[in-house]
């Protein structure tokens, strides 16, 4: 049993240092890839047509990088480490300043999540930013493996001393247990994308000493995320 658990330990930690130095590289990859779309971007606003056509096509290919950019620095901030800054907050609150983030982060597909109306006037502490990256996270997730057009529900309710904030879709079985979801990055549980996602909510919960839980219902084939934020008893 000893050789046993020392034998998990060891592989852990090989995990652990593999992921910090991938963490590493793609940090500085995607540093070097942003300098040089910033150059190609300064380079195509110097030139010059009175053409409109040729106006255009410049204007779409300037979005096109800076598009690309903004995704590389989402990717960078996914293998960031910082330390949480706790605020003060009521759940009621959070929610209602986490919605017009939602709205600016899914545009058009906000339009297939129920955001909940009323929230627990319960307060709790978090780092609101970390709070935001991992709500989105989830949200994304499950318009992207839910039914095609079909609605993701974000409700919230109180239960043994924490809030809980649940994301919830209807979608096939999943092909891997929901609890290894986001242990490892570049490991997909879901079949498709690149397992980047779920990795980045894990870390940010694990920042903040948050559980982050998968279930999967079968009888009404439904997928439902929760994450759970202590009550933060000194304000009650």
């Amino acid at each position: 049993m000893l050789q046993m658990i020392e034998s998990r330990k060891t592989e852990s930690d090989n995990t652990m240092v593999e992921t910090t130095a991938v963490a590493g590289f793609i940090r500085r990859l995607t540093h070097d890839v942003r300098n040089t779309l910033n150059a190609l971007d300064l380079q195509l606003l110097l030139l010059e047509s009175e053409d409109p056509e040729v106006q255009r096509q410049l204007a779409e290919a300037r979005q096109i990088i800076g598009q690309e950019a903004r995704r590389l620095s989402r990717l960078s901030l996914q293998f960031q480490t910082s330390q949480p800054q706790w605020i003060q907050y009521t759940a009621e609150e959070m929610m209602q300043d986490l919605m017009p983030r939602m709205q600016k982060r899914l545009a058009r597909k906000m339009g297939r999540v129920d955001w909940p109306e009323e929230a627990p006037k319960i307060p709790v502490r978090i780092d609101f930013e970390m709070v935001s990256e991992i709500l989105g996270e989830l949200v994304e997730n499950a318009l992207h493996h839910g039914e095609e057009e079909g609605r993701v529900s974000v409700t919230v309710s109180e239960h043994e001393g924490t809030v809980a904030v649940h994301v919830s879709e209807r979608t096939a079985p999943p092909v891997s247990g929901p609890h290894e979801w986001g242990a490892t990055p570049f490991q997909s549980g879901r079949g498709g994308g690149y397992g980047l996602g779920l990795f980045h909510a894990r870390r940010l919960a694990q920042q903040m000493e948050l559980a982050l839980d998968f279930q999967y219902h079968p009888a009404d084939s439904m997928m439902v995320a929760t994450l759970s934020l202590p009550v933060n008893a000194d304000q009650v």
